[in-house]
């Protein structure tokens, strides 16, 4: 078996064990109206600095509810089509 015929076929197991992933834990595949999915939005905001506790689809935005690095409590809501910050309202 040649070296591109073995990348090929684990490029194909690691594409259909993310799909599976996302089917069996609820992601579900394409989300409406070109909205970023929960994993897109956590991992944004995760990138932000935060640990995210809860997330939610609500009044046509993502609402997270989140940790900073000192542990402080936040809500944060998050537009859904680019991902930037609307609020940040600490608990």
């Amino acid at each position: 078996m040649s070296t591109s015929m073995i990348a090929g076929i684990a490029a194909s197991v690691m594409l259909i064990s993310i799909i599976a992933w996302r089917l069996l834990s609820g992601g579900g595949g394409a989300v409406p109206d070109g909205r970023k999915s929960k994993e897109e939005i956590i991992v944004i905001v995760q990138g932000r600095g935060y640990t995210v506790e809860e997330i939610e689809f609500e009044d046509g935005h993502w609402v997270v509810e989140a940790k900073d690095r000192d542990d402080h409590e936040f809500e944060i809501e998050v537009d859904p089509v680019t991902g930037k910050f609307i609020r940040i309202e600490r608990d």
